[in-house]
């Protein structure tokens, strides 16, 4: 079951990077000018997506060591795909409603004096 111990780090790992990308870089893309601050609704949707995966994957995984514990024959059953896609779906069917939630605008520099 080390399948869904790798998707938990990379569900952290996810969430890590799109809270940096969220806090850090977007001031400085905005203090740059740089034309890809249009990311940002994006990785706030890849940030919930972290989250979800993290929390659901470390539920998974306890519902997981419990079977190994009390129940070896529907432990025995059960693989990584079986864990790790569940978890991975519903992280993403979960959030892809904050895809509609937020739009980005493009406004020349010229417009806005």
């Amino acid at each position: 079951m080390d399948h869904l111990m790798l998707a938990i780090c990379l569900f952290n790992l996810l969430t890590i990077l799109m809270y940096f990308n969220n806090i850090s870089l977007s001031k400085i893309l905005e203090a740059i000018d740089s034309k890809y601050s249009f990311l940002t609704p994006y990785s706030v949707v890849l940030f919930s997506m972290g989250i979800y995966g993290s929390v659901y994957g470390t539920l998974c995984l306890s519902i997981e060591r419990y079977l190994l514990v009390k129940n070896k024959k529907i432990h025995e059953k059960l693989t990584g795909l079986t864990m790790v896609l569940p978890v991975v779906f519903y992280a993403v069917i979960a959030n892809i409603h904050r895809l509609f939630m937020v739009s980005t605008t493009c406004n020349d520099r010229m417009d806005m004096f």
